[in-house]
């Protein structure tokens, strides 16, 4: 079972400061057993770019950041 969608919604809440990735998972299930897999979900959400990692490594939607997705290449 992936965590994706719940995790898209969790983060694009009104109310939802950027939290770390220990904070979200906690949010998201009381079972520890399932912490690693909605990090793993979470890792998996930032490579594909629709989750950012704030410099405190906090995540949230780039949207709500005022963030661009992206690499620089030089």
């Amino acid at each position: 079972m992936t965590y994706e969608k719940q995790l898209i919604r969790f983060l694009g809440r009104k109310d939802y400061v950027p939290l770390s990735a220990q904070d979200i998972a906690e949010h998201i299930s009381s079972e520890p057993a399932k912490f690693k897999e909605i990090r793993r979900d979470l890792r998996g959400l930032f490579r594909a770019g629709r989750v950012v990692k704030l410099p405190d490594k906090r995540f949230a939607l780039p949207s709500d950041e005022d963030h661009v997705v992206g690499r620089i290449i030089m």
